[in-house]
């Protein structure tokens, strides 16, 4: 079974690539959840988003480690049929 800490980086890493791929190329910025599982924080709720999400270094608290999210991100960018396989040009840093 999976962590929680994995699945949220895992959907943290599907959704900044989805939406990175989705700006350049002006299309939905929601993954395809057929390609791109998800799942969802049960801490992350409108109540507690300041103390979660809005609050400084807490991704650091539940995001996997760069040697599990790169070739998480790679695999999508081949599921998705990208011809870039660079992870960082799907990159959403606006």
């Amino acid at each position: 079974m999976i962590s929680n800490r994995r699945w949220i980086g895992l959907v943290a890493a599907a959704w900044m690539l989805a939406g990175g791929v989705a700006a350049a190329r002006g299309a939905s910025p929601l993954p395809d959840p057929a390609l791109t599982p998800g799942a969802i924080n049960p801490a992350v709720r409108e109540a507690t988003i300041g103390a979660t999400i809005c609050r400084r270094g807490w991704t650091r608290t539940v995001r996997p480690p760069v040697s599990y999210t790169e070739p998480l991100k790679k695999a999508q960018i081949r599921r998705y049929g990208y011809a870039d396989a660079r992870p960082w040009k799907y990159e959403d840093i606006t």
